[in-house]
Formats: C-alpha cells, sequence, structure tokens
C-alpha cells in the first residue's frame, strides 16, 4: 500500500507538470530578468523561486509545494517545480530512487532515461534524474532530485516541454541547490 501511495505522489507530481505556451521571449534565463529567487517557503524545509513564479500549496499533503512560471494568470505554465514530502516506507536513497524509476517506467508514456547523477543538496546526498515522456501527443523533459533525511523523502521536480528544457534547466537545479531542510 505504501508504494502505491508514494507511486501515486510521484504521479500527481508527474502530471501536474507543464503544458507550455507561447515564447517568452528572446534573451535572460527565465525569472533572472525580473529579479531571481526570494520566495521562500517553511513547510519543514525552505527553497527559493524566481520572484516572478507563483507558488501554491501542492495537492499531495499539506507540505508540497507547487510553483510555476506564466507570463498571465491565462496563459498556459511555461514550466513548473513540484516539491513532494512523503514517507520512503524504510527504503534508504538507493532503493527509493530504484521503486521510483521503476513506477515512472511502468506507468508513464515512452519513459527514457536522459541521465542519472549523485549530487549533495542541503549537505545531504541526493540523486539528480533527468528523463523525458510523452504526455498527450508532447514530449516533456524532466528533472527529479531525490533526497531522504531522517525517515522523510523529498522529490523535486522541474517539468517543461522538451524544446523549453534547456532554457529552464539552470533555473531547477539553481532553485534545488536553494532546498534547505529546517529544524
Amino acid at each position: 500500500m505504501k508504494r502505491n501511495t508514494i507511486f501515486a505522489s510521484l504521479l500527481l507530481a508527474l502530471i501536474s507538470c507543464v503544458y507550455a505556451a507561447e515564447d517568452m521571449g528572446a534573451g535572460a534565463l527565465p525569472g533572472e530578468s525580473r529579479g531571481y529567487l526570494q520566495k521562500q517557503v517553511d513547510r519543514g524545509y525552505t527553497i527559493n523561486f524566481p520572484k516572478s513564479w507563483l507558488t501554491a500549496p501542492g495537492w499531495g499533503s499539506a507540505n508540497d509545494l507547487y510553483a510555476y512560471e506564466a507570463e498571465s494568470e491565462t496563459e498556459e505554465i511555461q514550466a513548473n517545480i513540484y516539491i513532494w514530502q512523503g514517507d520512503p516506507s524504510r527504503l534508504n536513497l538507493e532503493q527509493f530512487f530504484s521503486a521510483s524509476i521503476a513506477e515512472l517506467m511502468a506507468y508513464t508514456e515512452s519513459f527514457t532515461i536522459n541521465k542519472v547523477t549523485d549530487k549533495k543538496v542541503a549537505g545531504l546526498a541526493a540523486k539528480r534524474l533527468v528523463f523525458s515522456h510523452v504526455m498527450d501527443g508532447r514530449t516533456f523533459k524532466v528533472v527529479q532530485y531525490y533526497i531522504i533525511d531522517k525517515g522523510t523523502a523529498y522529490i523535486i521536480t522541474g517539468n517543461s516541454l522538451q524544446d523549453r528544457y534547456p532554457q529552464y534547466e539552470p533555473t531547477f537545479d539553481h532553485v534545488a541547490g536553494t532546498f534547505r531542510i529546517t529544524p
């Protein structure tokens, strides 16, 4: 049952991700030209987003958080970041990561792993996964950071259409780098 709960949360995070709209214009990295970062939230963790991004509660648990870039309230979302917090079912990072990939492979259309790397986030061991998938006939590219601390798992997901991913990847990585667990 816990495995299904983990997967349901992962799938919600993935499905929540983006339908990108029209080109936001040439030039600067998204968020940078309008002032980078400084939205902090405290839900057992803090994380900063570009100032221009909107945030909303996530829908998996009270501590999940969703942030997105849109030029206006009526425009489709350009990119988004979802932070999932939950129970890793007594799995260590490697086991949790492997189980998550197995679930994504089983339930995500055209799931393709692009790259897996070991990282440090907030001073903790983390896994960084970059993958692509198809949803509603559109190809998305996603980066996920997997972190476990003191029996709590965190997954930071950044998502955009595949052709826009190169312009958003630095933003996704920068935001993940601001993640801190609070006491």
